[in-house]
């Protein structure tokens, strides 16, 4: 994608799990270089590699509040800016019957 950006004309690429060739990407982008790059991550090595590439990072909201905190302390470690962190999170505002029923019927 980042090449995609910041070519003008045609791209080709021959990646592990993507091939393409002659790709033209119009309109460019407004963003110089190029917009920010999100990536979920997981395992420290990835979220070392989206720091060093300068990505911001996806945590996700089924891991426990413990090994989001590692995560982000990792990322920040290895030179990412923690205000490019986002985390989802689900949140249940009403009353706990509401949600046992809504569960339920989800799982059914």
């Amino acid at each position: 994608m980042t090449r995609a950006w910041t070519t003008r004309g045609r791209v080709s690429h021959r990646g592990k799990f993507w091939r393409f060739d002659d790709a033209i990407l119009e309109p460019p982008p407004l963003q110089q270089p190029h917009p920010p790059l999100w990536v979920s991550a997981g395992r420290d090595a990835s979220i070392r590699a989206a720091a060093r590439n300068g990505h911001r990072l996806l945590l996700d909201q089924f891991t426990p509040i413990e090994t989001i905190a590692a995560r982000i302390a990792t990322y920040t470690e290895a030179g990412g800016d923690p205000a490019h962190i986002a985390v989802a999170r689900d949140v249940w505002i009403g009353a706990p019957s509401a949600r046992d029923d809504a569960l339920r019927r989800r799982a059914a």
